[in-house]
């Protein structure tokens, strides 16, 4: 959900450029998830940072992590694609965080 709501937020700011509105209030509950979305290849992106995290970890870094919820969220997202339930696969067709 993180990647269609992020969509969400970017096609809202297109929009307001389009009209040359100055403000929009975002109602988050109308993200709906394209087939794009529920598809994302998470266990790619995964392999693909796993060595530069897991070297962050072990030999310190001066990144910056400004939050753990994303983190959280991704996790989420990633494991309910590898083990999805038919209510929580319901709920993404709807919109709706399980």
């Amino acid at each position: 959900m993180r990647i269609a709501r992020e969509r969400f937020k970017f096609e809202a700011l297109e929009e307001m450029v389009r009209t040359g509105a100055t403000e929009m209030i975002l109602d988050e509950s109308k993200v709906q998830p394209s087939e794009e979305d529920l598809s994302h290849d998470w266990i790619g992106a995964l392999i693909k940072s796993l060595p530069e995290i897991r070297n962050d970890y072990a030999h310190g870094s001066n990144r910056l992590h400004s939050t753990i919820l994303l983190t959280f969220e991704i996790v989420s997202d990633l494991i309910n694609q590898l083990y999805p339930n038919e209510s929580y696969a319901n709920s993404l067709q709807r919109g709706i965080k399980a």
